[in-house]
């Protein structure tokens, strides 16, 4: 249940700041994949730069989650990835 509830929390999020219109059933779908992929892509390095990656993921993982708190005036502070990069608000830190 709790999972469902995050989700639709996710799907809301990327409706408000992606104009979209995708359903908030809290199923982690095609259609909040592409939109996940979209966010990513409109800010894609603040969230895909720290990993060094070069195309979206579709994920809603620890720089994309960050960074979308971070638009909602609601900052993690630093935050730590998996591959030993910190980050703060989409900017690395040391």
């Amino acid at each position: 249940r709790n999972g469902v509830s995050e989700v639709s929390k996710v799907q809301s999020f990327l409706n408000r700041k992606l104009g979209l219109n995708i359903s908030t059933d809290g199923v982690f779908g095609s259609s909040t994949h592409s939109a996940v992929r979209k966010f990513q892509s409109t800010y894609f390095g603040n969230i895909l730069g720290p990993w060094k990656l070069v195309a979206p993921t579709g994920w809603w993982y620890q720089s994309t989650r960050s960074y979308a708190n971070y638009l909602e005036n609601c900052s993690e502070g630093i935050v730590q990835l998996d591959n030993t990069v910190k980050i703060q608000d989409g900017t690395i830190v040391n």
